[in-house]
Formats: C-alpha cells, sequence, structure tokens
C-alpha cells in the first residue's frame, strides 16, 4: 500500500558467503565504490564494510555487523537520476563479483525486508530444503520481472562437530555444560571488565592465544578443556570426537516453528501483484499437490503486509462513507435522496480506475485518500443538483420529470466549472511524477473529470425515474 520514495540516493548492499573474510568483504567493496564513482550521475559513494549505516530512511532498518556484509550510501545528481542508474545497474552488477551477491535498492516507504517473500515451515529440515529450492528456481526463471532473488539458507559454513565420548566423559567428569562453557570461554570470549567512555561501557573480552584468522583444525582437537579433578585438564581429542562439517549458517525460525525464507526484490517500474499472482500459480499447481508432510507454505513481504492493512483501510473507507450519508441525512430529510446521492457517487469510480490503468499505477495508501476526497467532490455535485431539483418541485410546482430537466441545465455549469477546477488543481501531482501522491492526483483528476458527463446525464434521470414511481405508486394508493 505504500509506494517508492522519490529520492536523490539509493542503497547498496554486498553479501558475500558466510566463510568470507573482511579483507574479501573490504576487496570487493573497494572495487564497487570504484566502479560506481565512474559515473558521472554519481556524486558520492559513503561505504561501510562490516557493519552498516545508521538509519537514515525511516522504513531502511539497519543490519547486524557482520564479516560478509557491507553497504553504501549512494547520493546522485537528481532523483531522474537515481531511477537512471537503478535501471542500468541492477542487472549488470548482481552477480559481477564471483563470491557476492549485490542488491541495488531504491528507498521506499514499505517496512519489509523485501517485497516478495516465500516462507515454508516444518519441522525437517531436509524437506525445508527441498520444497525452498524448488520455489527458488522457478523465482529465477522470472529474472526479467525479480532480481536479488535469495534464501536464509543459501550460506553454509565451515563448522567443527565435537561429539562428546560418554566413557571418557564419565571417567574424568567432563559434561556437556562444562565442555561448552570451556570452549565458549576460549574461543567466543570471556567478558572478564568494561571500560567506560562517558555513558558508555566497552566489555573487555580474554580469548584464547590460539585464536586467530589463520587458526587450524588441530588447534580445536589440542585446546586444553577441565575436568572434574582438581588440577587436572585433557585435550579435547581425549573426550570428544571431532569432525569437519558444513552447516547453512542460520536456523532461521518464524513463529517458534523452524522455516526457510524465500526473497527477492522486483525490477524497476514493475509491479509486486503480477510476481505474487505467478509465483502462488506454480506454488498451487506444482508444489502444494506433492508437499511432504508437516510442510506449510506461507506469504510475507508485501502480501502479509497488505493482507494486514486492507481490512483497517477498507474499514476506514467505509466508515468515511457512512459520515457522508449522515450529512446527506440530515441535509435532506429524505432517505431516499441521501442513498440516490451515495449510490451515483460511485460513478466516479470508473474515471479513478481507468486513471490508474492509464498511469500503470498500484492502487496504494495515497489512492485512497484521493478516493475519499473523490467520493466527496460527486457528493457535493449531488447535493447542487437535487437541491435546486427539489426547490423546483416543492416551491415552484413543477412536475418530477420538469424538474429533472431543468436542473440538469442549471446545474450544469457550476458542476462542470468546480469540477474542472478541482481536476487542475491536482495537475501539479500528476506532471512531478512523484511516487507517494501521484497517484492520489491520478484518481482525483480523472474520476472528476470522467464523471462530469455521467452524474449531469445520469443523477436528473435517475431522480425523474426513481420519484415519479413513487408519485404514481401514492397517486394509486389514493384511487384506491
Amino acid at each position: 500500500m505504500m509506494p517508492k520514495a522519490g529520492r536523490d540516493c539509493f542503497a547498496v548492499e554486498i553479501y558475500l558467503d558466510g566463510n568470507a573474510s573482511l579483507k574479501q568483504t573490504e576487496a570487493v567493496s573497494d572495487s564497487l565504490q570504484k566502479i560506481l564513482l565512474k559515473d558521472k550521475r554519481i556524486k558520492s559513494v559513503t561505504a561501510f564494510t562490516g557493519t552498516s549505516s545508521p538509519r537514515f530512511h525511516a522504513t531502511y532498518a539497519p543490519q547486524l555487523p557482520a564479516q560478509n556484509y557491507a553497504q553504501f550510501i549512494v547520493n546522485t545528481t537528481s532523483v531522474a537520476a537515481t531511477e537512471e542508474v537503478l535501471k542500468d545497474y541492477e542487472g549488470e552488477y548482481e552477480h559481477y563479483f564471483p563470491r557476492a551477491l549485490i542488491r541495488f535498492k531504491q528507498m521506499d516507504y514499505q517496512a519489509v525486508n523485501a517485497p516478495v517473500e516465500v516462507i515454508v515451515k516444518g519441522e525437517n529440515h531436509d524437506s525445508l530444503i527441498a520444497v525452498a529450492d524448488r520455489i527458488k528456481s522457478y523465482m529465477y526463471t522470472m529474472s526479467d520481472i525479480l532480481k536479488w532473488i535469495h534464501s536464509d539458507n543459501d550460506d553454509y559454513v565451515s563448522t567443527v562437530s565435537i561429539n562428546l565420548d560418554p566413557d571418557e566423559a564419565a571417567r574424568l567428569g567432563v559434561n556437556r555444560t562444562m565442555l561448552s562453557l570451556s570452549l565458549a570461554g576460549s574461543f567466543n570470549g570471556q567478558t572478564i571488565a568494561t571500560l567506560w567512555e562517558g555513558d558508555r561501557g566497552i566489555p573487555v573480552n580474554l580469548y584464547s592465544d590460539a585464536v586467530g584468522s589463520d587458526m587450524d583444525y588441530d588447534v580445536i582437537a589440542n585446546s586444553i578443556v577441565p575436568t572434574m579433578m582438581p588440577g587436572v585438564s585433557v585435550p579435547l581429542r581425549q573426550v570428544a570426537g571431532i569432525s569437519p562439517e558444513w552447516s547453512p549458517e542460520t536456523y532461521a525460525r518464524t513463529a517458534g516453528e523452524e522455516s526457510i525464507t524465500i526473497g527477492a526484490d522486483m525490477k524497476f517500474g514493475v509491479s509486486q501483484p503480477v510476481a505474487m499472482k505467478k509465483i502462488k500459480k506454480y506454488v498451487k499447481e506444482r508444489i502444494e499437490p506433492d508437499l511432504p508432510e508437516g510442510v506449510t507454505i506461507s506469504y510475507g513481504g508485501l502480501s502479509a503486509m497488505n493482507k494486514d492493512v486492507a481490512p483497517e483501510i477498507l474499514m476506514s473507507f467505509i466508515c468515511a462513507v457512512a459520515v457522508l450519508f449522515f450529512f446527506l441525512l440530515f441535509h435532506f430529510k429524505k432517505l431516499s435522496l441521501a442513498v440516490l446521492t451515495l449510490v451515483l457517487s460511485s460513478l466516479c469510480l470508473f474515471g479513478a480506475f481507468f486513471g490508474m490503468w492509464l498511469f500503470r499505477l498500484d492502487f496504494g495508501m495515497t489512492s485512497v485518500l484521493g478516493l475519499i476526497s473523490l467520493v466527496g467532490i460527486i457528493v457535493r455535485n449531488g447535493i447542487i443538483m437535487f437541491e435546486y431539483a427539489e426547490e423546483l418541485r416543492f416551491e415552484h410546482g413543477y412536475g418530477v420529470k420538469e424538474a429533472a430537466e431543468e436542473a440538469g441545465k442549471r446545474r450544469m455549469r457550476p458542476i462542470f466549472l468546480t469540477s474542472c477546477t478541482t481536476a487542475l488543481g491536482v495537475l501539479p501531482m500528476i506532471i512531478s511524477g512523484d511516487a507517494l501522491w501521484m497517484p492520489m492526483g491520478v484518481v482525483i483528476c480523472f474520476g472528476t473529470m470522467l464523471s462530469i458527463f455521467l452524474i449531469v446525464l445520469i443523477m436528473p434521470v435517475s431522480y425523474w425515474q426513481i420519484f415519479n414511481r413513487s408519485k404514481s405508486k401514492t397517486i394509486a394508493n389514493e384511487s384506491k
């Protein structure tokens, strides 16, 4: 329900594999930075290696520091230059570096990590991987509309599996808890003090002297662990079996259940519902019929957010229409006229949706605001016309048909003038091309202009037909 942000900057995120060092990340970062700075449309590049930038945009949250992550804030010469650079670079440099995945992100007002997300949940991790890989493979076939296709199970890191020998560990009095604390203190660091700089506390950690960037496999096997016997410590290899493994960098969970999330960004100018429609069709026809037991598929990203927000927006729109109805009822003192005015105001929807289709815009939050304003404008036109028709009938003795015709003739000019001034007033919103306010301007402009002719023709005819029938029924009842 929220559009992209028209800003003269964008973000670049660099993801290397989980085993990459900070030096390797820095090398990719420097290379990409030099490529970007050669472009005359780019004014400056601010690089953050191993960490993310502070929050500089309301809905763009910083990420946790990592050795395999870097981020740029790229400032361009104008908003138009930002759009041009994103169109040119998003496909060319996404997989330019062998070990890196590059994300070019335009700023937006969408509080989601990725607009397209498919969440696979279940208890068996191997089953989740099989289903997630099939969905991700299909999303790669949509490379004309999707970019930055990834999952939170892509990165595998080299790990060491430690299996405690129950007999030897029992003899020496080594248990899992003691072993975990000992290894964590040696390799992950143990806080022994806190250094304060003003109000900021900096922890001082103690590490084993064997820990370093070039630490080999034997260091872990030869690390000394304490036993229950006072003063007796033994090498880890004596009480446990050690074997190298490859494991996922993270084991994600959604609502307490193990999950794998496949995400993607939209290419510049592509609508998210178009991609989700194709993905949902594929999942329904190809994945769900043979889905493993206990595995479920749900959708996140913008689909989940819109699903939560849309009912609230719909309720707000209904409340706004209800307020208009009560004002009409209070003004006309007739339920029939209030209902007729409100029903005929729906004619503006044809023009509003035609304008959205013509400009290829998504129906968002500002479109809803424009629609509420548009309904209010059409209701005002109905009041102008029906109030004059009522005056002609009850004060000047006109018949229903004559009153409707005269009201249509006399009120055509004020309705046309007020509608045209309203449509012209929102032209700057349309001409500016702003992603946030342009949809509102399009809804009001096209909804007002295209509904003028329908209102001037249909409102008088509807008034004549409805009240002429009611009058005929009254005369028939009196004759009986």
